[in-house]
């Protein structure tokens, strides 16, 4: 089989050109996969903060018992305002300037009791 220049050249740039695609798809499936890698890490910090969160809880409430157990009430009651959410409490929430509507889902915000 005989192949003139022209057409070696067109095989060539062909190939060249099919080799620049494979390699841009290679790097954006590996830009993917970072963003991927970096997302999975934020949410298993996310979540494992929330875990330690919810333990130190749970060892407040139960000093909060043994406390109120043990006639001492004052303690207790400090503890219990530091587990309680606090109500209108400034950058929380879902609030803004005082008197101001909430943003969002209205029924989560009515008062149930």
């Amino acid at each position: 089989m005989k192949m003139n220049f022209r057409s070696l050249q067109l095989s060539m740039l062909a190939n060249d050109e099919q080799d620049k695609r494979e390699r841009l798809k290679r790097q954006k499936e590996d830009v993917q996969r970072d963003k991927d890698h970096k997302a999975l890490n934020r949410f298993r910090e996310t979540a494992r903060e929330q875990l330690l969160d919810m333990k130190h809880q749970e060892k407040l409430v139960e000093q909060m018992k043994l406390f109120n157990k043990a006639g001492n009430y004052e303690e207790a009651a400090k503890i219990k305002a530091r587990i309680e959410p606090k109500k209108n409490r400034q950058g929380g929430g879902g609030g803004g300037q005082e008197g101001e509507k909430p943003k969002g889902n209205p029924a989560k915000y009515t008062n149930r009791d």
